[in-house]
């Protein structure tokens, strides 16, 4: 065990057996260079506040917390985008500070789409989807069904134009 400060108030303990433990508060740990923590196994990051900050240059700019077991990622600076990039730093999802999430894509018409968009091509996934101002299915053979029971169906064939199935149809228009 050593001791450090008038009061005794920081230590580091080694038993041999479980690593180095420190004791204080604050710790504050400062590198002139990259700080790494390596470990054989884990690396478990536990706060009793709920909260990890994590700071550029000393301004805060993610926050992950606890509320109530839920997980929350928050950005802390505002009117800015969670963004998630594959390793060759292609975009494939945005969220947006206006409250959009944003799948991204190759296809040409995702580039002026608003909304979320979900790409087809994927197990399940039959077609392209937006929803934004507008919903669009952008794909031959594509079926909009609404309704609770999914009573009334739009379907489109590529081929012969807009099937409409529901009892009774009416049509507003103002």
């Amino acid at each position: 065990v050593l001791s450090l400060g008038a009061g005794n108030d920081a230590t580091l303990t080694h038993d041999g057996n479980t690593g180095l433990t420190i004791a204080a508060t604050p710790i504050t740990i400062n590198s002139t260079g990259d700080l790494t923590l390596d470990s054989t196994t884990d690396i478990v990051l536990d706060a009793a506040g709920n909260d990890f900050k994590f700071k550029a240059n000393g301004t805060e700019v993610l926050k992950i917390s606890n509320s109530s077991s839920d997980v929350v990622i928050k950005p802390s600076v505002d009117a800015k985008d969670i963004i998630f990039q594959q390793y060759d730093g292609n975009e494939v999802a945005r969220i947006e500070d206006a409250d959009q999430f944003n799948v991204s894509a190759t296809t040409a018409s995702s580039s002026s789409t608003t909304g979320a968009l979900i790409v087809g091509g994927g197990a399940g996934i039959a077609a392209d989807l937006y929803v934004g101002d507008d919903v669009r299915l952008a794909s031959d053979n594509a079926i909009l069904s609404l309704g609770a029971d999914n009573d009334v169906t739009l379907t489109h064939d590529g081929t012969t134009g807009l099937t409409i199935a529901a009892t009774p149809i009416t049509i507003n228009s103002t």
